[in-house]
Formats: structure tokens, C-alpha cells, sequence
């Protein structure tokens, strides 16, 4: 499989592609190819992360000190307040309030 940056459209819009479904694009297809051969070209390859990794780092680097814990309060824009997070109203959208 190739992933295939689409010409005009945005990185977020690359797809993985089968070599089959790029029958037409053979010479450009080749020169790729010959181009990962070359002993010049590097390939990074991410690592795959255990299962719980994540929990393990925020474990990690949570903070120790009282004096910076977590943040305790939403910032809730449309009504420009700040509110603890224990009594943030339910209807306002998690996605819109900003922890500070």
C-alpha cells in the first residue's frame, strides 16, 4: 500500500492506496521505488506504544507539587466565567470550555 497525498486537496485528505489502484501512475510509481533505494534516503518509522503507555507517562509526569497542580477550573466562554470543574453545568460542550 502507498499513502497518497491527493494534488490539490489537504494532507488531512491522503489515503492508503493498493498498488492496484495506481495502475496509472507506474512512472511515478517506479521513480518512488528507485528513490527508497538509494542508500541517501532515510525511512523513520514510529514505534509502536504498548497498551496503557499513556496512562504510564501521565503517571509519570502529573505533577508532584501542590503548589502546580491540576488545573480545578473551566473556562466557560459563553458565559466568560470561570467555573470548578465540579460544578460546570451540563450543558455546556467540553469541546468549547478551555481547562486553564
Amino acid at each position: 500500500q502507498y499513502l497518497v497525498k491527493w494534488k490539490g486537496w489537504p494532507h488531512s485528505k491522503n489515503t492508503w492506496e493498493p498498488s492496484r489502484h495506481l495502475t496509472h501512475v507506474k512512472k511515478v510509481l517506479k521513480a518512488w521505488q528507485r528513490k527508497q533505494s538509494n542508500p541517501d534516503t532515510h525511512i523513520h518509522l514510529l514505534p509502536t506504544l504498548e497498551a496503557g503507555h499513556w496512562d504510564y507517562l501521565i503517571h509519570c509526569y502529573k505533577p508532584k507539587d501542590k503548589q502546580f497542580p491540576y488545573p480545578q477550573q473551566l473556562f466557560d466562554p459563553n458565559k466568560n466565567v470561570f467555573m470548578p470543574i465540579g460544578s460546570v453545568d451540563e450543558d455546556i460542550n467540553p469541546r468549547e470550555g478551555v481547562m486553564l
